[in-house]
């Protein structure tokens, strides 16, 4: 073997290692369980399988290992999945209005094989907090509409809270909190016009203002102040490794993350704490898995060699979720990863400025 080889397999073997050492000798993020066996130090398949009295056959079975390699922090399940069954899925072209109206039993993952879409399409195109969607939502299947239909609905759903004024109710009075704009929007009228009919020559009003108003005009509540989704800050990086693709435009088509490389198997690490809304394989993306946070949050992991996890598992931050490969539309072994804020992706450096 000659000297350049020699290095190679020298450098993967202390990735490896520096990959595995990074865990706790005994993981405590997890709480065991009689259904799945948490990975310690010292672990192999055979102890696992002599301790909890399962063939190590069946082990392999139940968390689909084609060898018996193992990660010190990895969940490994005891017991068989439950198996969907099969779903042959009829592609048909995007109806008319470009929505789909959800039936019972779909889910986001079959909408997007009836449509012939990715998942994360699905979930931009809407806006998505989560993959739990219910029975007559509607789905859009094409980008830029939810935006479009939700100004003209305003003023139908306005329009339906209007109570008309009492004639002798000449007046209001300036509650906490409240500014002229938000009075104006309440009375119909515009801010002009309540400076106006009240002699004002700025928008300063204190508690207790008596200001005058039309009689008649039509009165309405404000809009609801919409929350500001706040970018979380206390990600753990899910793999060490280097950036080899950026979040951006690459070769034409948007990047929705950043690339990790690393060696094959290299474990993935869950960057928060959350729970596992898809699992399997995706177009594109190969083996994925997609973990829901608070916050409206999401993060995804792709191009996995083996996803590690079951769907509607809960995982802790630093918890082995997959391990690193080349599955999908990916020319070396790297972890694609995505953060994303109500089903949009940003650049994951606003959220991991170390990395």
């Amino acid at each position: 073997m000659n000297s350049k080889k020699q290095i190679l397999l020298l450098m993967v073997a202390l990735s490896l290692i520096g990959g595995l050492s990074a865990f706790r000798s005994n993981p405590i993020f997890i709480t065991q369980s009689d259904s799945y066996h948490i990975v310690q130090t010292g672990d192999t398949l055979f102890s696992i399988s002599r301790k909890h009295n399962i063939p190590v056959e069946h082990l392999r079975l139940y968390n689909n290992l084609d060898s018996d390699r193992i990660i010190v922090g990895q969940k490994i399940y005891l017991t068989p999945s439950v198996q969907m069954k099969n779903e042959y899925v009829t592609t048909r072209p995007i109806p008319e209005g470009g929505y789909h109206i959800v039936q019972r039993g779909e889910t986001v993952y079959r909408i997007s094989k009836m449509y012939n879409l990715e998942i994360m399409q699905i979930l931009e195109y809407n806006n998505l907090v989560t993959f739990d969607i219910k029975v007559d939502q509607k789905i859009w299947l094409i980008p830029g509409m939810v935006e479009k239909v939700e100004i003209p609905e305003k003023p139908e759903v306005t329009e339906e809270i209007r109570e008309p004024v009492e004639p002798e109710a000449t007046y209001h009075i300036v509650q906490a909190g409240e500014n002229l704009y938000r009075i104006s929007l309440r009375y119909g009228m515009t801010v002009n016009q309540l400076k106006e009919l009240n002699n004002l020559r700025s928008d300063e009003i204190s508690v207790g203002h008596r200001l005058a108003i039309v009689p008649g005009t039509p009165r309405r509540e404000p809009p609801p102040v919409q929350p500001q989704v706040t970018r979380r800050t206390d990600l753990l990086i899910p793999v060490n490794g280097r950036v080899v693709s950026e979040f951006g435009r690459r070769s034409g088509a948007d990047h929705k993350g950043i690339d990790i490389a690393a060696p094959v198997g290299t474990p993935v690490l869950a960057a928060l704490d959350g729970k596992v809304a898809y699992v399997g394989m995706e177009r594109g993306y190969g083996n994925v898995v997609i973990l829901e946070h608070s916050g409206s949050v999401m993060t995804v992991y792709a191009h996995n060699e083996r996803n590690l996890v079951r769907l509607g598992d809960e995982v802790k931050k630093g918890q082995p979720i997959a391990t690193v490969g080349q599955s999908g539309n990916a020319t070396g072994p790297h972890l694609h990863f995505e953060y994303r804020v109500s089903g949009k992706a940003i650049n994951p450096r606003e959220v991991l400025p170390e990395l």
